[in-house]
């Protein structure tokens, strides 16, 4: 037993007596006698395991045998060394010692250099902080990116009257968001995450986030994940691991809060250049094809808080943190920007109108939000002389002066003064309203009357926002800055993502409804501050927080789903919205079916790729760009199944054979293995001997019209240069080809497209340039962009003397009036698949007499009256017709009466052999105007056969 001091033992005996005197006091007992309730142990709290990184295969180093040194670099020292060995040892030492203070002092040169920001062109090699794998897998990654430029939007879309419409378009949303699921998460950068962009490519979830020191992390959310070491299977749940695949790129240096990224913007014009801003004064930009970082603007002092485009992406308006907002002209040295200071205090947001895009929103310190006409900025002129190498400067007073003055009338167009700073203000993609975010806990929102505002040259009339929605804004100092985010696709209804203090995500409606909360909290226990949709899929969004982990919300099932294309999904219908494994679609030929739909969706790998030059990626189906014309609806009953055999129809009685002036050969091939992935027939020479054999088609004029150009073109034509290659691979068929741009391309034409197309046309086989031309219909390019393409497309044309193949669709006065001034009156022209009035053709035949009008097999379509007029005034005897099949669309639909076979079915695709039935059709028109008449004046299926097949030798020469 342990002896204890005097002092210890006087401590145990006052601790004693003190007990005793509690005791004595019954403290216990008078509590129990008051009733006072124990206090409850606290709950124990459910701690969410932050998600894990995944481990990558441990590469084990080879350890090296020791290897032998000499004395000399053992520092051994000979105890026997002369003198002079001695002198020569001592010289050696101080030598190396100089030599390396002379490179500590260049090291420390280096690292007092390394913290500046850095302004030369950057390589993915050097951004990946000198990691060649992931530099090499994010070079591959980024060049499979499809390019897809930005839509526009229609001011006076969504702007319904009836207050029914609204609540119907907000439940369909609602109906389409509210089920959205934690589906991958992963801790993209480093730290906190301060901004994002999301890619509109449809086939991916391809985000770009701007992190607090400089980081730009890119994250495929649904990629395949890397191999990861077996040995820490066991350890964690698998939902707890990281989802998809990211690339951190320093992107702005050095890696400090100095250099937070404050914007990442995609190139309007070509999302395959990514924008950042950083608060260390520059804007760099990161092209996906060359893997180059560039630096386009720098300041010496103005931190840059926002940046954006108009939908050009020539031009790019930044603001700072000085008040000022600068233009920058792309095209031009950044030498030539121009500085306007339009605010005393910080401006934290620009936003350009992006249908109008002279007007510009901007959000300030000073509690304000202003929307300036950019025109009457442009105006002002810099007084005295200004150096080449500086940006042209307006400082403030110079600004307000400019308002005031009679020559700045309508320069700031409105103001809107908040209780506190203004954080945000961001159009929405119509170009019509207005959201805000403010430090006074309150989102507003405007929506603009066109007529009223826009179209006036004076100050927007004085109003009140139209909603305000209660938003806990207080994000405090460790916490990015809430920004209420539209998504930016136009053909949804308006809404507006923002992060909530409470750990989920709102979604509103421009008309301030909640559309619903996004939230979980097995997974999420952090402020998802920074948030953005994706602009081609609707049932996308995500989120960031501030330690650089986020999250990305989509259906449960959409991991398995084949998503449209969004190329198609605009073609099918400019509403159209794309949901998780379903297409809404306005139209459909009565003739194609529910097969033709499932053909609108990406093709799954089948035998049809193996022609194209990239097999893995999705070959896009010419579908991109027809199916133009108004059919029957379909009814509610499904078709029955189609088997293969039916698409060999039998042989016809007509001698004449068959010239199909428009057919999309490689597409029809791919519709065909899409819908019969066994069928016989497994190349696309197997297909043509197979259809077309003992059925008389003599010639066929296939027609490449996509941006970029697809490639395989070539193989096609080169296999139809001899009359023994077109024997042995095309059964004897006349293979002739044209090639232009579509207008529903004309955003994508380049001088690299034209090049391709100016080569294309020097091939023996090429006899003509097309499809272009106009359509007003689905727009789904920029109208003034279609007709400039248009007239190029022509002028070239023109001067090599090639037949021109025109699309035109509701556009009969721009195409009458550029047809008219570009094209010689004698120039051949095709109007491929006419479906306008007859007045337009009869105006087109009249001024071009070589000029023949395409009909193909929706002439048989009830609904679609105005081919058959066209053809009933011209009569039998001037018939300037050519016959076409537009395949693999439009099945003739008087087919199915004539053949019992076919009787309650629907055929997937169309083909040249289809022909005679569309002469049938044109047969019986004739005769029809005829009537009344003596028998020589009637017209068989074979006299228009044979018109159309001699015609068509006009037209191409062939």
């Amino acid at each position: 037993m342990p002896q204890f001091s005097e002092y210890e033992l006087e401590r145990e005996a006052n601790i004693a007596r003190n007990r005793a005197l509690l005791e004595q006091l019954e403290l216990k007992q008078a509590v129990e006698e008051l009733g006072l309730s124990k206090p409850k142990a606290p709950a124990p709290k459910t701690k969410v395991k932050p998600i894990q990184p995944n481990k990558k295969v441990k590469k084990e180093k080879e350890v090296e045998a020791p290897r032998r040194q000499s004395a000399r670099l053992r520092n051994v020292i000979d105890p026997n060394e002369s003198p002079e060995k001695k002198r020569k040892r001592e010289a050696e030492i101080e030598e190396r010692r100089a030599k390396e203070a002379e490179e500590r002092i260049e090291a420390e040169e280096k690292a007092r250099l390394a913290k500046r920001p850095r302004h030369d062109d950057l390589e993915l090699k050097t951004l990946t902080e000198d990691d060649p794998d992931s530099a090499n897998s994010l070079a591959t990654q980024l060049q499979n990116v499809s390019q897809q430029p930005r839509r526009a939007g229609s001011v006076n879309v969504f702007a319904y009257d009836d207050d029914k419409r609204h609540e119907r378009e907000v439940a369909d949303l609602r109906k389409k968001l509210q089920n959205l699921k934690v589906m991958s998460r992963a801790k993209v950068t480093q730290d906190r995450i301060y901004s994002a962009t999301y890619h509109p490519e449809p086939t991916k979830d391809l985000i770009f986030f701007g992190d607090k020191h400089g980081q730009l992390g890119i994250w495929d959310a649904r990629a395949p994940q890397d191999e990861v070491d077996d040995d820490d299977d066991d350890e964690g749940n698998s939902e707890d691991r990281e989802g998809g695949k990211y690339w951190r790129l320093q992107v702005h240096w050095p890696a400090t809060s100095k250099s937070s990224i404050s914007s990442v913007k995609l190139d309007p014009a070509d999302s395959h250049t990514v924008f950042t801003s950083s608060y260390d004064c520059t804007i760099r930009s990161l092209s996906f094809t060359t893997g180059v970082s560039r630096e386009i603007l720098s300041s010496d002092d103005n931190l840059i808080t926002s940046i954006d485009l108009p939908p050009t992406g020539h031009e790019m308006w930044v603001s700072d943190a000085a008040g000022g907002l600068t233009h920058l002209d792309l095209r031009q040295p950044k030498s030539r920007a121009r500085w306007y200071g339009l605010s005393d205090q910080k401006i934290g947001c620009v936003s350009v109108n992006p249908t109008q895009p002279h007007f510009l929103v901007t959000s300030s310190l000073s509690r304000s939000m202003k929307i300036w006409d950019a025109r009457k900025l442009q105006t002002l002129t810099p007084k005295g002389k200004t150096s080449s190498d500086v940006p042209i400067e307006f400082n403030f007073e110079t600004v307000e002066k400019h308002t005031e003055s009679k020559n700045g009338i309508g320069c700031l167009r409105a103001e809107w003064r908040h209780d506190k700073s203004v954080s945000s203000a961001y159009w929405d993609p119509r170009g019509r309203s207005i959201v805000s975010t403010c430090y006074d806990d309150a989102l507003r929102i405007w929506d603009f009357d066109p007529v009223k505002t826009f179209d006036k040259t004076g100050t927007f009339p004085s109003s009140r926002p139209l909603h305000r929605i209660r938003h806990d804004c207080q994000t405090g100092r460790w916490l990015t800055v809430f920004r209420a985010q539209w998504n930016s696709n136009p053909d949804v209804y308006p809404h507006f993502t923002i992060g909530n203090m409470q750990h989920s995500l709102d979604l509103y409606s421009y008309k301030g409804e909640l559309i619903t909360k996004l939230s979980d909290k097995s997974k999420i226990t952090a402020v998802q501050a920074v948030t953005c949709s994706h602009p081609s899929i609707v049932e996308r969004v995500v989120s960031g927080n501030a330690s650089g982990r986020c999250v990305l919300w989509a259906p449960e099932d959409s991991f398995t789903t084949v998503l449209m294309d969004s190329h198609q999904y605009q073609y099918e219908s400019q509403r159209s919205l794309v949901t998780s494994g379903q297409t809404r679609s306005s139209t459909c030929n009565d003739s194609l079916g529910n097969s033709l739909r499932m053909l609108r969706v990406f093709f799954k790998p089948c035998a049809s790729q193996l022609f194209h030059p990239h097999p893995h990626r999705f070959v896009r189906p010419f579908a991109t760009v027809h199916n133009r014309h108004t059919t029957r609806k379909m009814g509610k009953k499904k078709s029955p199944s189609v088997p293969e055999t039916a698409l060999l129809l039998p042989a016809r009685s007509e001698a004449q054979s068959i010239v199909d002036t428009h057919t999309h050969l490689a597409s029809t091939f791919e519709a065909y293995r899409h819908k019969y992935k066994d069928g016989q027939y497994e190349t696309v020479f197997d297909f043509v001997k197979g259809m077309y054999e003992g059925k008389k088609v003599e010639a066929i004029v296939d027609v490449w019209c996509e941006a970029p150009v697809r490639s395989l073109w070539k193989e096609f034509a080169d296999s139809a240069l001899s009359e023994e290659d077109r024997k042995m691979k095309w059964g004897g068929l006349e293979y002739w080809f044209v090639m232009g741009v579509h207008p529903h391309e004309s955003k994508n034409y380049t001088d690299d497209v034209e090049q391709e197309i100016l080569e294309a046309m020097k091939h023996p086989r090429c006899v003509g340039w097309g499809e272009i031309g106009l359509d007003y219909h689905y727009d789904l390019s920029p109208r003034d962009v279609q007709r400039t393409v248009f007239t190029r497309q022509l002028e070239h044309a023109v001067r090599l003397g090639k037949p021109l193949t025109i699309h035109t669709r509701e556009a009969d006065a721009d195409t009458e009036r550029i047809l008219k001034q570009v094209v010689p009156k004698d120039h051949p022209i095709h109007i491929h698949c006419f479906t306008d009035t007859p007045e337009f053709a009869q105006r087109l035949l009249d001024h071009f007499p070589n000029l023949y009008i395409g009909i193909t097999g929706v002439i048989t379509y009830s609904t679609n009256l105005n081919t058959a007029e066209a053809v009933r005034q011209m009569g039998p005897h001037s018939l300037r017709i050519v016959l076409e099949t537009d395949a693999p669309y439009m099945v003739p639909s008087n087919i199915y009466s004539s053949l019992p076979s076919l009787s309650g079915a629907r055929l997937p695709l169309s083909h040249s052999a289809m022909i005679p039935w569309t002469t049938d059709f044109v047969s019986d028109i004739l005769n029809g105007k005829a009537e009344g008449g003596d028998a020589a004046s009637a017209c068989n299926s074979e006299t228009v056969l044979k018109v159309g097949r001699e015609n068509a030798r006009k037209m191409y020469g062939i």
